[in-house]
């Protein structure tokens, strides 16, 4: 059969002699082919060189790349396929990686830390009406409110113990915990100190038994923030992960004034209003703007104030001048006399010491039919006293007011 090549022009059918002639066996010694005898077939031609191809040869085209160079391009882009794919496989691993990352973080936040941190605010908030409370507090009751937000901030502790954080929030654990002890500590410290604190006869003498117990609180506040959230916040970005760590404030910032023996005695002489109170104690009326409009008027007295009606909004600014702190300091606006006078009231939380405050008090205007107008009224301002305050005749200022449209 002919070669695979059939444009070789230098093949040739083999003889037909060659094929069927006879051979003898060779006998020892002597040559396979026989002296003088050429291999039939073609001849050589004088001087050895081969003779010219007859048969059609084939000729590459002008312009058509030969067949190496097609097999190396088609190598190339071969090699280079293979790189995008790879490279394409790389991201998405990445991708794929990131966001299952992000998601376990998200997941451990929502579903196991959030339902602790949520338990320890519940003792919290326990702690800070019972210190707000601005009636008589008997000491077993005290006693019980401390024992409820025990109770509470245990079991935040508790539930702590059995979280399973993932791998970026598992070394900043042990600080989570360290956190919630504290907690729990702090509360206990308040529980065994509060018997002897309410027996004290100088409230500030009571306060200072307790500030070792507030001081751990707030230590837990700074554990958590510079120990757990702050570097597992940028350990969570610096593998950049969307995730986002929960704050925890145990100590609320209206309750800083606690961890002070003043600010604690205020809590205790609340509590037990028949204990003499020490020091300097009272608060004053500084000053009352209406605002209407855009327009705020400073409304003074022994002379007629025109107010604008429309969505007023009667600014008043109070001082404290005494040497401790005060809690939840009641303003309130009288407009009017009789049946037909408007009474509109607001709270300052806390004061400290020396502190001047300004507190907004809204609605006056709500009724159609509430204010009367064209017609001067007297409008009183008064800032109810604080325990222990002895002066009282700078609490109160009295205006005359028309309201106009």
């Amino acid at each position: 059969m002919p070669p695979d090549d059939f444009f070789d022009g230098e093949w040739e059918e083999p003889s037909r002699t060659q094929e069927t002639a006879p051979t003898r066996p060779v006998e020892p010694g002597e040559s396979s082919r026989a002296p003088g005898r050429e291999r039939p077939g073609r001849e050589r031609p004088p001087g050895g060189r081969r003779p010219q191809r007859t048969g059609p040869i084939f000729r590459r085209p002008e312009g058509m790349p030969s067949f190496e160079n097609l097999q190396w391009g088609r190598l190339g882009m071969l090699g280079a396929g293979i790189i995008v794919v790879v490279l394409v496989l790389l991201l998405l691993a990445r991708s794929c990686g990131g966001s299952s990352a992000g998601s376990k973080n998200r997941d451990f936040f929502d579903d196991q830390l959030k339902p602790v941190l949520t338990k320890s605010d519940q003792a919290a908030n326990e702690l800070h009406d019972l210190f707000r409370s601005q009636r008589a507090v008997r000491l077993a009751v005290v006693e019980s409110r401390l024992d409820s937000a025990a109770k509470l901030a245990q079991e935040a502790l508790n539930q702590a113990k059995a979280l399973n954080p993932t791998k970026e929030i598992e070394p900043f654990q042990p600080y989570l915990l360290q956190t919630l002890s504290y907690r729990v500590n702090g509360i206990n410290c308040l529980r065994s100190n509060m018997q002897d604190a309410f027996k004290q006869k100088r409230v500030a003498a009571g306060g200072a038994q307790l500030v070792p117990c507030m001081d751990r609180l707030l230590a837990s506040d700074v554990i958590y923030s510079d120990s757990f959230y702050t570097p597992a916040s940028k350990a969570l970005q610096d593998k950049k992960i969307d995730a986002q760590v929960p704050t925890s404030a145990f100590v609320a910032k209206a309750d800083r004034q606690l961890l002070t023996a003043p600010g604690m005695g205020a809590v205790l002489q609340r509590w037990k209003p028949s204990t003499a109170v020490n020091g300097l104690h009272g608060t004053k009326l500084d000053s009352v703007t209406a605002v209407s409009g855009g327009n705020a008027v400073t409304l003074r007295t022994g002379t007629v104030n025109t107010v604008k009606a429309t969505d007023v909004v009667f600014r008043v600014t109070i001082t404290n001048g005494g040497d401790f702190p005060e809690f939840n300091v009641k303003v309130t606006i009288t407009i009017g006399e009789g049946d037909t006078k408007i009474v509109k009231s607001a709270v300052i939380d806390q004061i400290a010491a020396k502190e001047t405050q300004t507190v907004e008090i809204t609605g006056i205007a709500s009724g159609s039919n509430q204010i009367p107008f064209a017609q001067a009224l007297p409008m009183t301002v008064s800032v109810a006293p604080v325990p222990g305050e002895r002066t009282k005749s700078n609490n109160r200022a009295t205006y005359q007011i028309i309201f106009s449209l």
